[in-house]
């Protein structure tokens, strides 16, 4: 890779993550459930349940249940947010260029936010929000990873 792409990522990665961070955290109105006990909070607001947010969202879309971009923009936010990711991290770290050391890391990522969203009180453990976030990291693998990029990028 040459030199001026990786100092233009090594700059914007912080700026991106700073992004995801006020997305995820900042842009929050207030803490949740401030007076519940953490278990209270949790069991309350917290989604272990696979598919079950994007099911429900699939399904108040067909059904006109809420107004229409309220399951678009939760679903999409949390696929898009993290395509980025997909670009930055083989294209800055080696060890992350083999799918699954890649796929594992995202995972630790995802998991790690979600979990102190719902420390901070901020928002909820939904691992909906895992499975979009890997979907959505997984799109900018395949496009890092696409022979198009890479010759364009000149990559290693």
């Amino acid at each position: 890779m040459n030199r001026s792409l990786r100092f233009f990522l090594l700059i914007t990665l912080p700026l991106y993550l700073l992004l995801v961070l006020y997305v995820m955290f900042a842009s929050r109105t207030g803490r949740i459930l401030e007076n519940a006990t953490l278990i209270e909070y949790i069991t309350s607001l917290s989604n272990f349940i696979p598919l079950k947010t994007i099911l429900s969202y699939i399904r108040a879309i067909f059904s006109g249940s809420l107004p229409l971009h309220v399951p678009l923009v939760n679903l999409s936010v949390n696929l898009i947010m993290f395509v980025p990711m997909g670009l930055y991290l083989p294209c800055l770290f080696k060890k992350l260029r083999p799918f699954g050391w890649y796929t594992l890391c995202m995972v630790v990522i995802l998991f790690v936010l979600e979990a102190v969203q719902m420390l901070l009180r901020v928002g909820s453990f939904d691992i909906d929000d895992v499975i979009l976030g890997l979907a959505g990291a997984w799109i900018g693998f395949a496009m890092w990873k696409s022979r198009y990029v890479q010759s364009r990028l000149n990559i290693d």
